[in-house]
């Protein structure tokens, strides 16, 4: 509900995840969503994981500083998501993927913004600055 255009694919319209599918209808229904991508627990390990892939060490450490709020357990939900289905190919800068709507529900379920606001999907564009 009130998703974007955008974010409005179905996870059956995705063939990387509709071959994960081995139980009801819905990626979000396999015993693995709950586990391994919405698991807080693993969400801190899966949030060091991604820092210690960070090189510079200033920029670790803000990394590692950022409050554990639903915003960023949100962020490495989706960020987890996408790792997992496109069989741990990272996604990030220049590589973005939407994530099924059914996704986005229950990531937002699971960790709310106590004011309702949601960034939603952001596209990559090259700005030829780096």
């Amino acid at each position: 509900p009130g998703c974007p255009v955008k974010e409005a694919v179905c996870c059956q319209d995705r063939p990387e995840v509709q071959e994960l599918i081995i139980q009801g209808n819905c990626i979000t229904e396999q015993p693995f969503f709950r586990t391994h991508l919405l698991d807080e627990d693993g969400l801190q390990y899966n949030r060091l994981m991604y820092a210690a892939a960070i090189p510079d060490f200033a920029k670790r450490k803000e990394y590692l500083d950022k409050e554990f709020d639903n915003t960023l357990k949100r962020h490495l939900c989706y960020r987890n998501f996408n790792v997992f289905v496109n069989g741990g190919h990272p996604t990030g800068l220049g590589v973005r993927v939407v994530a099924p709507r059914c996704v986005v529900t229950e990531v937002r379920r699971q960790y709310p913004d106590p004011q309702g606001k949601y960034v939603g999907f952001i596209p990559y564009h090259d700005t030829g600055s780096r």
